[in-house]
């Protein structure tokens, strides 16, 4: 498995998703940042790729208002712990 593929740019694990496990959604990038299971648009995805970053500690905005979970709606634990991923990434 291509872990930096299947890592979505706000440092979200694809891998790790229930939609992904279950077949429902082929990944972050695949599916170019649409979520089967979030009725929310992402807006992290298009920013990135407008940007032309891979993940989102490679922006010079890095932390910013769309990786906070209120903003994607997030609601589980996997969402908090993306600014960790990033971190970890950037390191």
């Amino acid at each position: 498995m291509d872990y930096k593929h299947m890592t979505a740019p706000c440092g979200l694990p694809c891998f790790e998703c229930p939609s992904f496990e279950q077949g429902l959604c082929k990944g972050c990038r695949n599916e170019k940042g649409k979520c089967g299971i979030n009725p929310m648009p992402c807006r992290v995805y298009p920013c990135a790729e407008g940007k032309g970053v891979t993940f989102c500690y490679e922006c010079s905005d890095f932390p910013c208002d769309f990786l906070h979970p209120y903003a994607d709606q997030a609601a589980t634990k996997g969402h908090n712990l993306k600014i960790f991923n990033l971190c970890l990434k950037k390191n």
